[in-house]
């Protein structure tokens, strides 16, 4: 994992829970446009974090589907991880062990495709929980996975490209109430925040859709916005 590739955004995403201006929230939500990293950061710090903070504890991972969480998380976690831990990943059973640092934890993987899907996750104590994508995920799951957070000193972790402004996620955790009483750190994130992208590529990404049109201002600009 070469760290000096990183950008100034991704480092606070990965190590606020370090910094001890940003120890009193519990939980953090990084949004914006796609290919900005936000997937990267969170998978590295939430690891850093949880194998730091705790020993024998479990914690899950969540996508829209276990598919995609296992190909947007969990197979190029052990690049990005590499030459720091290196987690045992079962894909037939849906989670990974890791150990580090004489630390030993468990990570679910959960899908949170529908209304249906809270079942799955009922019931177990988790230190911490990373929602991936989770403005895709029904508000059913995301409230059984956060209340699932019960070990003392958990986190929540979420990340998400910007839906419609009336979206569960921004008003219930986005507003500036609703990040003061859950105590929330709210990450805003755009391409200029991945190094590893070309000038070239982020073109091509902008070009992807209508200047002005809804995609353009949620996928690129990463703006809350209702379609027209």
């Amino acid at each position: 994992m070469i760290y000096q590739t990183f950008s100034p955004k991704q480092i606070q995403a990965m190590l606020w829970w370090a910094m001890p201006k940003f120890r009193q929230y519990d939980a953090i939500i990084c949004d914006g446009s796609v290919r900005s990293g936000k997937t990267m950061a969170m998978s590295i710090g939430y690891l850093l974090w949880s194998m730091r903070s705790f020993d024998h504890e479990t914690f899950a991972f969540c996508g829209k589907t276990i598919d995609s969480l296992k190909r947007n998380v969990v197979t190029p976690i052990q690049k990005w991880m590499a030459g720091v831990m290196q987690p045992k990943i079962n894909l037939s059973k849906n989670y990974m062990d890791v150990e580090w640092r004489g630390h030993h934890n468990r990570y679910y993987f959960f899908g949170g495709k529908d209304e249906s899907s809270y079942a799955l996750i009922q019931g177990i104590t988790l230190a911490g929980v990373l929602l991936d994508e989770v403005a895709l995920m029904p508000r059913s799951f995301v409230d059984q996975a956060t209340a699932r957070c019960s070990v003392t000193g958990s986190k929540i972790w979420m990340n998400c490209n910007p839906a419609g402004p009336h979206h569960f996620i921004r008003e219930e955790y986005l507003t500036e109430e609703a990040m003061k009483q859950k105590k929330v750190y709210h990450l805003h994130f755009t391409m200029d925040d991945n190094f590893s992208i070309s000038p070239k590529r982020k073109e091509e990404y902008k070009n992807a859709w209508p200047h002005g049109s809804v995609f353009y201002k949620r996928f690129i600009l990463g703006k809350w916005v209702a379609a027209d």
